[in-house]
């Protein structure tokens, strides 16, 4: 994973590569809906996806990612609410962590879904189900990631 980090409000935002991927993903859909109708691709479902997921990222949850509506309950069980999720487009949903303390504010952005695992109540393939499954899967220890 590199290390390359933004900060945005005093918040030090990191990448996970599982986010990157998918958000390397929507930008490939945008720019092939641009050189298919250059006219037009803004007007694309692929455009405004990339469009939603950029604003929630980058302005949204790096405004307050402490908000209630991001928490998520025990959908993903008990032992994961310290994992947070913002909700955008109906059934989109961008997980994520922060941690805040006396000398460090980070959020570490996990995961977006995509058209494959939209949300969709105690679906084998909707958005927790997929994240859970990523998230056991990948490596998502806070220090690693967040390179403490």
């Amino acid at each position: 994973m590199s290390h390359k980090t933004l900060e945005i409000n005093g918040w030090t935002i990191y990448a996970h590569p599982l986010f990157l991927d998918q958000l390397e993903a929507m930008v490939g859909a945008v720019e092939k809906a641009r050189k298919k109708d250059p006219q037009g691709y803004k007007k694309k479902r692929a455009t405004k996806l990339l469009a939603a997921v950029l604003k929630v990222a980058f302005e949204d949850i790096p405004n307050d990612p402490t908000r209630d509506a991001y928490r998520q309950g025990g959908t993903l069980g008990d032992a994961y609410k310290h994992w947070f999720r913002a909700k955008f487009l109906q059934q989109f949903r961008l997980f994520f962590r922060y941690q805040q303390s006396a000398d460090a504010k980070v959020i570490v952005l996990a995961w977006v879904n995509d058209d494959t695992t939209l949300r969709a109540y105690e679906s084998a393939d909707d958005a927790y189900a997929a994240f859970r499954s990523r998230r056991l899967r990948s490596r998502f220890e806070w220090c690693a990631v967040a390179g403490d």
